[in-house]
C-alpha cells in the first residue's frame, strides 16, 4: 500500500513540473514601436518562448524601398539568431536598422522583459565617454544604441586616458615663484587613428619634458652667472630676459673672430656634457642624443630640439590676425645697478670692474682719489693737444653750461634676439666735441676719433666724425658718480654705436686722419648690430619679449601683459608686429616719430580665451623697411586651474 502511494505521489509531482514548464515556455506575442528614417514609425510583432525571441515580424513601416530592404530582411533574422537586439546595423540603412531594434526593445519592455547589454558591447558610461570623439558618431548610432566592439574600443580609450594622467606635462615653479609648463597640453588627437581623447604625443612619444636645455636647467642665465670661467654677462635681471640655446648660438656660430673658431658651439658643448667637465653627470641623469637633438628626414639634418620643437610638438593653438592692446614708450629709466654691462675680461680694467662690480664681488665702489687724480688727454690730428685733470674739465664745462644731462640708450653689438644687452639711464657728461674744441679743433683731413682705455685695452675701436655730436665723456649716471661696474670715474658714451665703442675708464681721445673703415667688420669699425655669414643683420632690428620663461603659465580668460623692446641701433623703428599662427599672419602696430638714441620699450595686452599652449612671435620693421631676420618666439600656456597648481 505504501509502495503504491509513493508511486502515485511521484507521478503527481512529475505532472506538476510538466504543467509548470508548459506555462513558462508557452509561446507569447508582444508588439512594439520604433522610429526609422526621418522619425517614421516602424511597428513589429515579437514572438517569445519564455524570454527567448523566436520571431520578429515587421507589421508596418514607411521606410524607403530599396534602401531599407537589406535592414528589413537582415535585422529581424539577426535579432532572432542572437536573441538580442544588440546586433550591428546594416551599412547604408542605419536609421531603419536602429528603428527595428528600437521597436523590438519596446515590445520586450511591454512583455515585462528587461534586456541586458552584452558584456562585449561595453557600458553606457563607455558610450558617453568616448563616442562623441569619433567622427560622425552623432549620425551613426542612436542615442541609446550600443554596438559590438564597444568594450574593445573602451579598453584602448582607458589605456590612453591613464597615459595622459601619468604623462601629463610637467609643471614647475621657478625660484622667483613663476610657474611654467614647457610642453603643450593636448586636448585632442592630431591624427586619423583615434584611440582616446589624446595619445599624449608630446610627452609619451616625443618625451618633450625631458628634452632641451630646460629639461635640466631652469635658468640658463643662472648657469652662466655661476660658471667658473667668467662668461660675458648676457643676463639682465632688471629687464628679466630669459636666455635660450638660440641666445648661445647667436654669439657662437659666425663669431667675427670673438670666439676661437666659427660654428664650434657643438664641439665644446658635447665635450662639456660627455667629458670630464660634467663629471659624467649628463649620462648619469639619463641624457643622450635625443635629449638635445631632433633627427628626421626633413632636410634639417640633426637639428637642436630647442630650435625646432615648436614645429614638432602638437597642441599649440594658432590664432590668425591676433588682436591685443599695444603701447610703447621711450621714458624707461634704469638705475646704475639695473643697467646692463657685458663685463668683458680681456684687459686689466675689465677684470678690475668685473671683480669689483655687480657681477663680481658686489663692492662696486672706487676711492674718491681715483676721480681726483684721473687725467684726460686730447691729441692726434688736432691743433693744440693737451692733458688735464678730469675734475678740472668737469668744473670748467659746468661753468660754461655745456654739460649735457639726458636719457640715453646703450646697447651691445652682440645683443642677441631674446637677450637684453641693452638699457637706458640718465647720463651727465661733457660733449667730446667741446673737449676737441679745447684742443683747437680737428684738422680738415680728420676721419674719426679713437677713445683709448687707461689700461691700453682694445685701442683700435674708433668711431667716425659723424658720431661726434652724440659723443660724451660721462661722469654721472642718474645724478650719481659712476660706480665700478660702469667705468668709474668716467666713461666714453657714443650714442648710436655699440657699447664697446663707449669705452669705459678712458684717458685719451685721439683724433685720427687715417682712412679708417668705420663700417662693421674692421677692427676700427663702429658696429651697429651683428651680421651673419650671408651678410644679413641678425639682430638689427631686434624685437625681444621679456619676462616670459619657456612655457609661462597664465590664466585663461584673464588679460596678460607681455612686455619687451624693439631696437635698430642708429635706425628708427617704424613698426612692431605680432603673430600667433607661426608667422602666417601678422598684426602690425605703427610707431610714431621716435628718437633712435633712446630705448623703445613696449607692452602688449592679450587675453587667451581657451586653455592650451600658444606661441607668440614678435618682430620689428625699421623706417627703411628692414624686417627682423630672426623674430623672437616664446611659448606660454593658458590654464583655468592656475590657482590649483
Amino acid at each position: 500500500m505504501r509502495y503504491r502511494t509513493k508511486i502515485m505521489l511521484a507521478l503527481f509531482l512529475a505532472l506538476s513540473v510538466c504543467l509548470l514548464m508548459s506555462s513558462v515556455l508557452a509561446e507569447t506575442v508582444t508588439e512594439g514601436v520604433g522610429h526609422g528614417h526621418d522619425g517614421a514609425e516602424i511597428q513589429v510583432k515579437v514572438t517569445l518562448e519564455g524570454e527567448t525571441i523566436t520571431g520578429v515580424e515587421i507589421t508596418k513601416h514607411s521606410e524607403t524601398a530599396g534602401i531599407s530592404d537589406p535592414a528589413l530582411e537582415k535585422i529581424p533574422a539577426a535579432i532572432v539568431e542572437k536573441n538580442s537586439t544588440y546586433v550591428d546595423a546594416v551599412s547604408g540603412a542605419s536609421d531603419t536598422s536602429n528603428g527595428i531594434k528600437e521597436a523590438v526593445r519596446d515590445a520586450l519592455k511591454n512583455a515585462g522583459i528587461e534586456e541586458k547589454v552584452p558584456d562585449d558591447f561595453g557600458s553606457r558610461e563607455d558610450y558617453e565617454r568616448f563616442l562623441s570623439m569619433l567622427m560622425g558618431s552623432e549620425k551613426a548610432v542612436a542615442p541609446d544604441e550600443y554596438y559590438a566592439g564597444l568594450s574593445w574600443i573602451a579598453d584602448r580609450f582607458s589605456y590612453w586616458e591613464e597615459v595622459a594622467e601619468t604623462h601629463a606635462p610637467e609643471v614647475r615653479t621657478l625660484k622667483n615663484g613663476v610657474k611654467i609648463q614647457r610642453t603643450p597640453s593636448e586636448s585632442s588627437v592630431y591624427a586619423w587613428q583615434i584611440s582616446g581623447p589624446t595619445i599624449s604625443y608630446n610627452t609619451y612619444f616625443l618625451d618633450a619634458d625631458n628634452r632641451g636645455c630646460g629639461a635640466c636647467h631652469n635658468d640658463l642665465n643662472e648657469l652662466l652667472r655661476n660658471m667658473k670661467i667668467a662668461h660675458p654677462a648676457i643676463w639682465n635681471d632688471a629687464m628679466d630676459n630669459y636666455s635660450t640655446v638660440e641666445t648661445c648660438l647667436f654669439c657662437h656660430e659666425y663669431t667675427h673672430g670673438y670666439c676661437i673658431s666659427d660654428y664650434d658651439f657643438g664641439t665644446f658643448i658635447h665635450a662639456m656634457h660627455y667629458g670630464n667637465y660634467a663629471g659624467k653627470g649628463f649620462e648619469a641623469m639619463g641624457g643622450n642624443c635625443l635629449s638635445c637633438h631632433n633627427m628626421t628626414k626633413d632636410g634639417l639634418g640633426m637639428a637642436l630640439w630647442d630650435v625646432v620643437k615648436y614645429d614638432k610638438m602638437v597642441g599649440i593653438i594658432d590664432i590668425a590676425d591676433v588682436e591685443g592692446k599695444f603701447e610703447y614708450t621711450q621714458d624707461t629709466k634704469q638705475t646704475q645697478k639695473e643697467m646692463f654691462t657685458v663685463d668683458w675680461l680681456h684687459s686689466y680694467y675689465d677684470a678690475l670692474r668685473r671683480g669689483t662690480g655687480v657681477n663680481g664681488s658686489g663692492i662696486n665702489e672706487y676711492p674718491q682719489r681715483l676721480y681726483d687724480e684721473w687725467t684726460i688727454e686730447v691729441g692726434g690730428n688736432v691743433y693744440e693737444p693737451y692733458k688735464a685733470y678730469l675734475k678740472d674739465l668737469v668744473n670748467e664745462a659746468e661753468a660754461e653750461g655745456v654739460v649735457v644731462t639726458k636719457l640715453s640708450k646703450k646697447h651691445c653689438t652682440w645683443n642677441p634676439v631674446g637677450a637684453a644687452a641693452i638699457g637706458q639711464v640718465e647720463i651727465t657728461g661733457i660733449p667730446v666735441a667741446w673737449l676737441i674744441e679745447k684742443a683747437g679743433g680737428y684738422k680738415p683731413d680728420s676721419t674719426g676719433v679713437n677713445c683709448k682705455r687707461a689700461c691700453g685695452g682694445d685701442p683700435e675701436r674708433s668711431w667716425a666724425l659723424e658720431h661726434l655730436p652724440n659723443a660724451y665723456l660721462v661722469y654721472k649716471i642718474n645724478g650719481e658718480p659712476l660706480d665700478a661696474t660702469h667705468g668709474a670715474p668716467c666713461s666714453n658714451w657714443v650714442e648710436g654705436v655699440d657699447a664697446q665703442s663707449s669705452t669705459m675708464t678712458p684717458d685719451r681721445y685721439i683724433v685720427r686722419s687715417e682712412a679708417d673703415n668705420f663700417d662693421y667688420g674692421s677692427g676700427a669699425g663702429t658696429p651697429n648690430g651683428w651680421y651673419d655669414e650671408e651678410g644679413d643683420w641678425s639682430n638689427n632690428p631686434n624685437a625681444t619679449v621679456l619676462g616670459v620663461p619657456e612655457g609661462l603659465i597664465v590664466e585663461t580668460g584673464v588679460p596678460h601683459v607681455f612686455n619687451g623692446y624693439a631696437d635698430a641701433y642708429v635706425d628708427k623703428i617704424a613698426k612692431v608686429e605680432f603673430s600667433m599662427d607661426g608667422g602666417k599672419t601678422w598684426t602690425t602696430y605703427d610707431i610714431g616719430d621716435t628718437d633712435p638714441r633712446q630705448l623703445l620699450t613696449w607692452t602688449w595686452e592679450y587675453t587667451p580665451e581657451m586653455d592650451g599652449s600658444y606661441v607668440l612671435t614678435v618682430r620689428a620693421v625699421t623706417e627703411d623697411g628692414r624686417v627682423s631676420k630672426n623674430p623672437h618666439r616664446v611659448m606660454f600656456t593658458a590654464r583655468s586651474d592656475v590657482n590649483e597648481l
